[in-house]
Formats: C-alpha cells, structure tokens, sequence
C-alpha cells in the first residue's frame, strides 16, 4: 500500500506542476502594437520601446490572462500587418482588436496565408478600425463554429481571392458600425451550414469599379438579415444566391435592393424576402 501510495503522491505533483496559472485582471488593460515595437516587449505601451511588432503576439498575451470583468483592448497603429489567428479566453467581456475607425486602411492586415483573419470555436471578440486585403488565394475574414465577432468600429474591406467574409459551422456576425468595400471578390459575404449574418442601419459604401464575379451575398443552410442599410456606390455580378433552406432576409427592401447589376438566385428551396 505504501507502494501505490507514493505513486498517487507522485502522480500528483505532476499534475500540480502541469497546472497554467493565468494572471487574474483587476481592471481594463491594453495592449498596444506598432510596426517599430517588439514581440519581447510587455506590450504595455504605445511606444517603440513597449509595444509589441505583431498583432498575433498581442492576442496570444491576452488569452492566457484570466480577463474576469474587464475590457482587454489591442490597439493598433498605422502599418501594415500579417494575418492573424484569434484564440479562446478566459473573461466575460469580448477582447477588442482597434486600428483606425477614422481611416482604416491606415491600417491593413494582409497576408500570404489562407485567411487575414481566421476564427475558430474561439468565443466572441470585436473588431474596428481594420482593412484586410487577401489577393493570394484566400479569405479577409473567416469565422468557424462557436464564434461570434462584432464590428464595433469602422472595417474595410479590400480586394480578396475568394471571400471578404466567411462563415461557417454556426458561426455568428453582426455589424454594428459602417463599412466600406474597396476592392472586387467572387463573394462579399457568404454564411454555410446554420451561421448568422446581421446588419441594421448602417452606411455601406463602395468605392471603385467592385466586381462580385459569384455573388454579392451567399447563404447557404444559413440565415441572413440585413435590415435598413444604405449602399452607396455601385458593383456587377449577381446581388445574391440562397440555396439548402437557406434564408436571406431585407424586410421587403426588394430583389434590387442588394449591390450589383443582375438578379440573385435560388435552388428553389432558399427564400429571399
């Protein structure tokens, strides 16, 4: 018995040692980061000397803290930066990822990856003030499973591969401040397999000669609703595609209502009204 017993002692401070202790917030913080900063900086001031050089450094800091109550705000200065993967976190308040809600192109995110940003099963986060441009193959913003973003501030969208915005397996987005479109992609938003799409009374404006080669919108086993937006500007390609029960909803805005220069479609079973 004493055998066993030293094992279960041993097994034990294993699992101590194994234990994370994560660093409990007792109030707001921010991190910042600047293209002149460094990743073994704390990240704790806007300075060259404090901030951090990539975005992601600054996310992977902010999830292992325990946030508890309280706001944890990355805040971004002007540049351009690589693409970035959120995480999960401990809190209750979403983590904030700010650029420039003024000018967001000052600051791009672009990158030579799948996705400028990508989220997976990752709780929910805000994001503002950002341009994400993606010519290389792949996605601006993509969204997976347990994972809810607001647009709490100016985005920008320029031109992407495949979609500005992806969502899929239940994932969740809602915009809740104005947004421009800058740059042409085969989709500006498409929502596959039981996600959510929201927007109410926010501007849109498009600038440029913008091509949507597939579709403006895309839903697919999804539900969409847009609800008392303004668009300004012009774009070709098809205004929507609603297909596997899906739902696109504009509350009686009509089948124009949409940018672009031909009519949306369905597979007969996706409803668009």
């Amino acid at each position: 018995m004493k055998h066993v017993g030293r094992r279960t002692e041993a097994k034990d401070i294993v699992s101590r040692e194994q234990l994370v202790f994560r660093e409990l917030l007792t109030a707001a913080r921010t991190y910042y980061v600047r293209t002149d900063g460094n990743d073994s900086n704390t990240g704790l001031s806007n300075t060259a000397g404090g901030a951090f050089a990539t975005i992601q450094k600054a996310i992977d800091t902010a999830a292992a803290l325990d946030g508890s109550i309280y706001q944890i705000t990355i805040s971004i200065a002007s540049g351009t930066y690589a693409g970035i993967v959120l995480k999960k976190y401990v809190g209750s308040v979403p983590i904030a990822i700010t650029g420039d809600t003024t000018t967001p192109a000052n600051v791009t995110i672009t990158t030579t990856a799948p996705d400028c940003i990508l989220g997976e099963d990752v709780g929910a986060w805000k994001l503002g003030g950002l341009k994400l441009q993606n010519t290389t193959g792949g996605t601006g913003l993509h969204l997976r499973g347990a994972t809810v973003v607001a647009f709490s501030g100016t985005m920008e969208f320029g031109a992407c591969s495949s979609r500005h915005m992806f969502l899929i397996a239940g994932a969740r987005l809602s915009i809740e401040a104005p947004w421009r479109i800058t740059g042409s992609s085969p989709y500006h938003i498409s929502a596959s397999v039981y996600s959510f799409f929201l927007v109410t009374n926010q501007p849109c404006t498009l600038v440029g000669s913008l091509e949507f080669s597939a579709s403006f919108l895309e839903c697919l086993g999804s539900e969409m609703r847009v609800f008392g937006v303004t668009f300004t500007g012009s774009a070709t390609g098809a205004r929507y595609y609603v297909a596997f029960n899906g739902l696109i909803r504009v509350y009686g805005a009509g089948a124009n209502y949409l940018p672009g220069d031909a009519a949306g479609s369905t597979d007969g079973t996706g409803i668009y009204l």
